[in-house]
């Protein structure tokens, strides 16, 4: 079943071979789980090649992507659906390129207001038995971190390059076909409800990272990725949008080590309070101009909560 902005459903032309929403919801858990076993398994046996440099660590990370995200999204969809690429919105048209870009301007805009709440995120700490978890969570985190760090402290084109393939444009796609592509489409069929289906998603993308210190940013992160999804009807606006997400980082840092760049975004990320009210206001409107406006008119909402 598509998405679709006027509460209609239209499966005929990808309706599965069997299997309800509940099943294939079943089907992708239990895929991701054995896809991810053999994603630890695979990562385990590149480790002592990989660990000889930071390129190594990279290429494990992007395979164990593959196979944790990407395959059991496929997978699901090769075994519901007759037109597994429609399902997953694998697709385009002429108004995906406005899409697109709607969508790489949110990205952009919405940053000062994704820091503000990096920020408020990471200060919360837990007390108690908690704080042990924290500490744990907090580890894995940071191991996570000089994994990218030491592949972004190569300032060379090259390894630019290297880095935006591995650290954005892989995750991007994995990522998308996995949550928006393959979650997002089950929970709309399953409940027939969109909002709810992208809240959802969203919370489960977050929750995805084991990082609850950076819930809140990429919670917001999902729910942008998800109304994307919903109004282009394509996998490719997300995957852009996520991309971008992700290369600003990338291309930031590389300027910063190259001495284009006077601050460390790893450190000195923050913003004015008024700078932040203003992503906010500004991220809002344009995603009103953009698609709640056009479907205002075009279209009667019948679909509720």
């Amino acid at each position: 079943m598509g998405l679709n902005p006027a509460g209609v459903t239209t499966m005929s032309y990808i309706l599965g071979k069997e299997g309800k929403p509940s099943q294939q919801m079943l089907t992708l858990v239990l895929a991701f789980i054995i896809c991810a076993i053999v994603g630890m398994g695979v990562t385990m046996l590149m480790t002592p090649w990989a660990t000889k440099s930071a390129n190594g660590l990279l290429l494990a990370n992007s395979v164990g992507q593959l196979i944790m995200f990407m395959a059991p999204a496929l997978w699901v969809a090769l075994r519901y659906y007759q037109e597994p690429r429609r399902f997953l919105q694998i697709q385009h048209d002429k108004r995906t390129g406005r899409h697109l870009l709607w969508g790489l301007l949110l990205m952009v805009l919405v940053i000062p207001l994704n820091e503000c709440l990096t920020s408020w995120n990471d200060s919360w700490h837990w007390s108690g038995v908690w704080s042990t978890i924290e500490s744990m969570l907090r580890e894995m985190t940071e191991r996570s971190n000089e994994l990218i760090g030491g592949a972004l402290e190569k300032a060379t084109v090259g390894q630019l390059l290297i880095n935006l393939l591995a650290i954005a444009l892989v995750p991007a796609v994995c990522e998308e076909l996995f949550f928006r592509g393959a979650i997002q489409q089950i929970i709309y069929r399953w409940t027939h409800r969109p909002h709810l289906s992208i809240v959802l998603t969203a919370a489960i993308f977050s929750l995805a990272h084991m990082d609850p210190f950076a819930f809140l940013p990429r919670f917001l992160l999902g729910i942008l990725l998800g109304y994307m999804f919903y109004f282009s009807k394509s996998i490719w606006v997300d995957i852009a949008a996520h991309f971008l997400n992700n290369a600003i980082i990338v291309v930031l840092y590389f300027l910063y080590q190259k001495g284009m760049l006077t601050i460390n975004i790893a450190e000195d990320m923050s913003f004015a309070w008024y700078i932040v009210l203003a992503s906010a206001i500004v991220t809002a409107a344009v995603f009103y101009f953009a698609w709640l406006r056009k479907r205002k008119t075009e279209v009667e909402i019948t679909e509720i909560w």
